[in-house]
């Protein structure tokens, strides 16, 4: 019995799959990179720039602030193109609240 069935090539039956990967690694990166914001801002809440006691406290702030915005302004959206390039969006769109479930669930435990 011959088969009927145009062959597809192996990236467009799991293209999907990767979308929906892709997707789902750009909540989790968008959701440590607000967390991880939020930390840096915790870390010097409540000290003076000039208060000697803390060395480096400032430093460590501003390194985990920018390592936030990195991920906010380049490899959330860049994973999220990526996702759409395998995906439909009304696949995707689903996933986009993700972030959000991220952030409450790991909230407590990444910035006390």
């Amino acid at each position: 019995a011959s088969n009927n069935y145009p062959k597809m090539a192996i990236s467009e039956s799991i293209g999907w799959m990767i979308g929906v990967i892709l997707s789902v690694f750009a909540s989790w990166v968008g959701a440590a990179s607000k967390l991880v914001i939020r930390k840096s801002w915790k870390l010097i809440e409540g000290v003076e720039e000039t208060d000697l006691s803390y060395p480096g406290l400032f430093a460590r702030s501003r390194f985990l602030h920018s390592l936030g915005l990195l991920g906010m302004t380049v490899l959330n959206p860049a994973c999220g193109i990526g996702a759409m390039k395998f995906a439909n969006p009304s696949l995707l769109a689903p996933f986009s609240g993700l972030t959000l479930v991220w952030v409450v669930l790991f909230s407590k435990t990444t910035t006390g």
